[in-house]
């Protein structure tokens, strides 16, 4: 994030929520500290935008995978999805 900039907001949709409250603890630390980080950049080294959908974006947490959508407009960034990887993308 450049120097002065206010870092985004983080919003997780009630899916994500539930998705989340399944996962083991020591995962669930791990995915946890990567949705953080996309408050200060939504756009990290790694991250992949998902084709066939305008503004939906990916990271990989070993195993598992986070979907969000990324506003740069209002630096909001909203978490849809966090499954492993053979599960996330369905129902996209």
């Amino acid at each position: 994030m450049p120097e002065g900039e206010t870092p985004g907001r983080v919003v997780v949709h009630r899916e994500a929520k539930r998705e989340l409250r399944r996962l083991p603890t020591h995962i669930l630390r791990s995915v946890l500290e990567g949705i953080r980080a996309l408050a200060d950049d939504p756009h990290p080294a790694g991250c992949s935008k998902l084709r066939g959908h305008e503004s939906l974006y990916r990271i990989r947490i070993g195993d598992w995978r986070v979907v969000y959508e990324a506003d740069s407009a209002t630096r909001i960034v909203t978490v849809l999805r966090v499954a492993s990887r053979g599960e996330v993308y369905r129902g996209l």
